[in-house]
């Protein structure tokens, strides 16, 4: 019926959905119980494995074209949200908050949502008479919890739907698609070298020569955010082994936050390939490193093929570093991190 505007691409991936479960069911069935040598049971997996790719590709692009030109009637989905009772569990929560157990909260509350579905209200309509008569704890702040905004604002854990995690979700996603990380070349020298310099003039990097930088531009890493270098940091191999992530930075005029933590994760799974086993840091800002795993240790720790660096830092005789670690899963050489010397 034309007249009609049904979610028909949404429909579709709904449907394609198990097909696709149903190709992963298929190939674990296959799989099941095989014993450790070739056998020809495998050649089963590439009608599904392939016809699942397909299915998934296609849904993908179904997904992002109907996104691409949705828009939202608030006023519709904040009367949908109300619909339903979602606030029933809040209630319960309220009567707990006010020393009712649980399991006799839950109760509660399902006896009253039968009156409200009677009444044909929803809960933060019914008037405060009929909450007392099931519970007389409840008071007249229990309005304040039963709102769409109390809900939201209270599931603020991490991950969680209040507007606050979402903005966050949000934001992080943008600042994601912004950034590039990548392995550097010989056309990043200059950038490189700026932001060396920058941060070396502010004595949290030690200063590096243009030709050392050339030498090791295996070494590097960047960040690139609209096609333009804005950070950088390398890895250095020592014959023994040991590796020391250098020359961190990123440019102090770029408003896309993330790129520091994106060139540390950048660079630690490159460690975990080299199967590095021990990440050491010296900061000065514990906190960003708390955030990525990293536990304090000892500066005795520290091998003196690294600490003879400290003598060329403009630090040496007034130091406020921190040593921290990080332990990655493979159990053989080591990884040191210096944000700053």
């Amino acid at each position: 019926m034309p007249q009609k505007k049904n979610p028909d691409a949404l429909e579709l991936v709904r449907g394609k959905s198990g097909r696709v479960v149903g190709s992963l069911t298929g190939l674990m069935m296959t799989l099941k119980a095989l014993p450790l040598a070739y056998n020809k049971d495998m050649q089963e997996d590439k009608e599904g494995l392939f016809d699942a790719f397909t299915t998934w590709q296609a849904s993908l692009a179904m997904v992002t074209s109907s996104l691409s030109g949705l828009t939202v009637n608030h006023e519709i989905c904040r009367q949908a949200a109300q619909g339903g009772y979602a606030n029933a569990t809040e209630l319960a929560d309220y009567m707990v908050s006010k020393g009712i157990p649980f399991r006799q909260a839950h109760h509660n509350v399902g006896e009253l949502v039968q009156q409200a579905i009677q009444a044909k209200k929803p809960l933060e309509d019914m008037p405060l008479e009929a909450f007392q008569a099931v519970a007389p704890v409840i008071e007249q702040d229990v309005y304040e919890w039963l709102t769409l905004d109390a809900l939201l604002e209270k599931r603020c854990a991490l991950g969680g739907t209040s507007p606050q995690r979402v903005n966050e979700a949000l934001k992080a996603a943008q600042q994601q698609q912004q950034i590039q990380v990548r392995d550097a070349n010989l056309g990043d020298i200059g950038a490189i070298l700026d932001l060396v310099q920058h941060w070396a003039g502010a004595g949290e990097n030690l200063p590096r020569a243009k030709d050392d930088i050339v030498h090791s531009i295996n070494e590097f890493a960047v960040t690139e955010v609209d096609s333009k270098v804005m950070g950088c940091a390398s890895l250095y191999i020592y014959t023994t082994g040991l590796a020391e992530i250098r020359s961190l930075g990123v440019n102090p005029k770029t408003e896309v936050r993330g790129q520091g933590r994106m060139l540390v994760a950048y660079l630690l799974k490159k460690a975990r390939l080299l199967q590095l086993n021990r990440v050491i840091v010296l900061t000065r800002v514990p906190d960003f490193f708390e955030q990525r795993g990293f536990s304090h240790c000892s500066k005795d720790t520290l091998p003196e093929k690294v600490m003879k660096d400290c003598e060329i830092c403009p630090r040496l005789a007034n130091c406020d570093e921190l040593a921290m670690e990080y332990h990655l899963e493979q159990p053989n050489e080591r990884l040191i991190f210096r944000s700053s010397c």
